[in-house]
């Protein structure tokens, strides 16, 4: 029987038998400097740099199974920015609630900042203002949501005198 069976069952190849010459080439061309072709160019650095640094839900106070998000996001040029310093700014901060994995329907927000940043007249949560090395710090507050939905925070800024020159962040929070 086991004669039989040996017959019938192909002969396992030897490790060095084995070849996969389209893994090869990725792996050869990953491994190499420019793998043949030209690298794209790296994007340019963020001019803005924007951090989160709370975000949390909480029941909301005077409704009934409501919840509202809490946060605070920080703002500042990135460290190897080389215009001039402090250099004006436009900063937005919104969430948005989350339909099919996409950003949808706006939730409002209270956003408190530095004296500094005054709102301006495209929105509530949109503010010019100076911005440096130093973090300039804006806390926001929701609106009360229903607990079943998913909401996304979303911090944008934007130097002024930079126009093409954008930074975005946006964070998945429940």
């Amino acid at each position: 029987m086991n004669e039989f069976r040996s017959k019938l069952r192909p002969r396992t190849p030897r490790q060095r038998d084995l070849r996969f010459p389209l893994l090869e080439k990725l792996f050869r061309d990953f491994q190499s400097d420019s793998g043949g072709r030209e690298r794209m160019p790296l994007p340019p650095e963020r001019p803005v740099s924007i951090r989160i640094l709370e975000q949390a839900p909480e029941v909301a106070d005077h409704t009934r199974g409501t919840i509202r998000m809490r946060g605070r996001v920080a703002f500042s040029l990135a460290s190897r920015y080389e215009g001039t310093v402090p250099t004006e700014a436009e900063v937005r901060i919104r969430y948005v609630f989350l339909e099919d994995d996409r950003a949808g329907e706006e939730c409002s927000i209270t956003v408190t900042g530095p004296a500094e940043f005054a709102a301006t007249d495209d929105g509530a949560e949109t503010y010019c203002g100076p911005l440096d090395h130093e973090p300039a710090e804006f806390d926001f507050l929701s609106a009360p949501y229903d607990p079943d939905w998913s909401g996304r925070l979303v911090a944008r800024a934007e130097l002024i005198s930079h126009v093409e020159s954008s930074t975005e962040l946006d964070e998945s929070k429940k």
